[in-house]
């Protein structure tokens, strides 16, 4: 299974969900695939399919269509849909991150810290990821994100508690 991500972005009352897709390189690059939510506290229902979807969307996309130099601007998407021109100006901002990833049916959202302009995000051995075992995408009868056995599913409303606490983490961590 190709593993699949989704880094989740919060500037304020903005959340910003996009997903990353792998090149043959094996580098992840934001596709453009982008869905935004307003809200200091959005529904996690709302934010648990955004991520679905993304997760969704995340996929092998085979050789870089673009060269190494434009594949560094696209990394600026989020920065340019929340209203910045660069990368390092969403940094700068104290813009807050969450990395979500699918693998091996393991779920795992990881809160990040910013550490500013030109250092990026790093995750934090003090506040780890929370991991669900067993998991994968269910896009043929929709159920989204579950768990096996069928029975103990995972609902988009979890996941999105799950991505918002570690939202909250995220903004001790950068201290916003």
């Amino acid at each position: 299974m190709v593993r699949r991500e989704v880094s989740v972005w919060r500037d304020g009352d903005t959340w910003l969900v996009a997903a990353r897709s792998p090149f043959e390189s094996g580098v992840y690059f934001e596709d453009g695939w982008l869905q935004q939510i307003e809200g200091a506290a959005p529904d996690p229902a709302v934010l648990g399919a955004a991520v679905r979807a993304g997760l969704e969307h995340s996929t092998s996309r085979g050789r870089l269509p673009f060269s190494v130099r434009t594949a560094w601007k696209e990394m600026g998407l989020p920065a340019q849909a929340l209203g910045y021109g660069t990368r390092h100006a969403l940094e700068r901002a104290g813009v807050l991150l969450v990395e979500v990833t699918l693998k091996q049916e393991q779920l795992r959202v990881t809160p990040m810290r910013n550490e500013g302009a030109g250092r990026g995000y790093a995750g934090d051995h003090a506040a780890p990821a929370t991991v669900v075992e067993r998991c994968g995408l269910d896009s043929e009868s929709d159920a989204g994100l579950f768990v096996s056995p069928a029975d103990a599913s995972v609902t988009d409303n979890s996941v999105g508690t799950v991505v918002a606490q570690a939202m909250a983490t995220s903004a001790d961590l950068t201290g916003s």
